[in-house]
């Protein structure tokens, strides 16, 4: 059983360790974890916390060499030895905590003594954020009555699920405020373990907090239970790292919440991450207020104008597009003829250009025009290019009725999508593509219709 060092000193980043057993590939050991097919290390006593309890692994060095990855294992599954096997070493009994490291050199053999280096930097995050989760689920529990059902440390931001669905944005501000308030006080956090008998009286000794969930069977080993508690306001079963007063937190910032599942999850940041959090939303504010020529207790309000205004907009542009693409459509008709000779004797080829719109105009323009085009009685392709400005075109071919005797128009987009320097694809009666070369626009229209027209 490997001795964790990180249950009694959270601190502690350097140590020396003799190492138990080494492993060639730790996929054999049939765990589930980051880096495959890479080497494994078994020490008798570590400072890396392993992934478990929401928290991700320390990474650090072993003997100067990476520190990838941290597991805990049962013995049994590195060994490939039944649990119970009296007979064996310390790494047959019980759970060990095996860190994949990048490769082996001649340091890392069973038996040699190795100084272990903790990455500082991930670590105090990694502390940050987990007492952060403490405090703000406590907080939720007690202004909202609201319980952490489950807790996420991801590489930017942490989130807490919460029993409830209802809680509105007026309670989560008031578990945030709660929680700095922690915070600010700077309280005590202790680590305590104890027996399940002990837990009866725990009350009394913390000053009258309860535990905020019932323990897991065993959270430390041998059948004890690691407590984690903040002085008089939360007292914990857990296994992570922490720090040893709320001030070292900082703030706690609340960053969105979203209901899922009959439950309401809480992203948040703790620590250095809630400080590199608000200098971004600060910059971001203030380069908004800049643009918008506002103060920034103004940028709220202007922001909510602007979008009615463009609302109010997009309703009119959509207005005075239903009054233009029939007018336009039918003059593009006008000049349709069918074609005299061929195989595609009959069809109406109609070309048209716009230098306006968005993503959908060329298709509602095409459909505009199959409309017409049916009402008049004939086979049609349209032949649609567009020029934005925005430093891309774009075309869309297409023709109707879609049965097999017209024109393949997919072939056509294939031919203008490379004149035009871009990707293209589609059905044989419906293809667009888009380029960049803005000059071609005008030729690829032209060659499309004159391969339909004198074929």
């Amino acid at each position: 059983m490997t001795e964790r060092l990180y249950h009694e000193d959270a601190s502690l980043r350097r140590f020396d360790a003799r190492i138990l057993r080494v492993i060639e590939d730790v996929q054999t050991a049939g765990a589930a974890f980051l880096h495959t097919h890479r080497p494994g290390v078994v020490l008798d006593r570590t400072a890396f916390f392993p992934t478990g309890g929401g928290q991700p692994s320390d990474r650090g060095s072993l003997a100067g060499v990476g520190v990838l990855e941290v597991l805990e294992l049962d013995a049994a599954q590195v060994r490939g030895e039944e649990e119970g096997d009296e007979d064996g070493d310390a790494t047959s009994r019980g759970r060990v905590v095996v860190h994949v490291v990048e490769r082996l050199n001649d340091g890392l053999a069973e038996g040699a003594s190795v100084e272990g280096v903790v990455d500082s930097v991930r670590r105090l995050d990694h502390t940050q954020q987990h007492s952060g989760q403490h405090v703000l689920s406590r907080a939720f529990e007690e202004t909202a009555g609201a319980e952490t059902v489950s807790f996420h440390l991801g590489g930017s931001e942490c989130s807490i699920d919460l029993d409830r669905v209802d809680l509105d944005a007026a309670a989560i501000l008031e578990a945030e405020r709660r929680a700095n308030e922690v915070i600010q006080e700077n309280r005590p956090v202790t680590v305590r373990v104890v027996t399940p008998e002990q837990l009866a009286t725990l009350a009394d000794e913390v000053g009258g907090v309860e535990l905020r969930k019932p323990p897991p069977d065993v959270v430390v080993t041998g059948g004890k239970i690691r407590l984690i508690t903040v002085d008089g306001f939360d007292t914990n079963p857990c296994c992570g790292t922490h720090v040893e007063r709320t001030g070292e937190l900082g703030l706690v910032k609340v960053i969105g919440a979203e209901r899922t599942r009959g439950r309401t999850r809480v992203r948040f940041v703790a620590g250095r991450r809630a400080n590199r959090d608000y200098a971004e939303r600060v910059r971001v504010v203030n380069d908004v207020a800049a643009f918008l020529s506002v103060g920034l207790e103004q940028v709220s309000d202007q922001v909510r104008k602007i979008h009615a205004d463009l609302r109010r907009s997009e309703r009119e542009k959509k207005r005075l597009e239903d009054e233009l693409f029939p007018r336009l459509a039918r003059a593009w008709l006008d000049e349709a003829k069918p074609i005299e000779r061929g195989p595609f004797q009959g069809w109406r080829v109609v070309v048209g250009e716009i230098s306006w719109g968005d993503g959908t105009t060329l298709g509602r323009l095409a459909e505009t025009l199959h409309v017409l085009g049916k009402e008049s009685g004939g086979r049609l392709v349209t032949l649609l290019g567009q020029d934005d400005g925005g430093g891309r075109v774009g075309v869309l071919f297409m023709r109707r009725p879609a049965g097999p005797d017209g024109p393949d128009v997919s072939d056509l987009v294939q031919a203008a999508a490379q004149t035009l320097g871009g990707r293209g694809g589609g059905k044989p009666d419906r293809a667009q593509a888009s380029g960049t070369n803005r000059e071609k626009l005008a030729g690829v229209l032209e060659e499309a219709r004159r391969s339909i027209v004198e074929a």
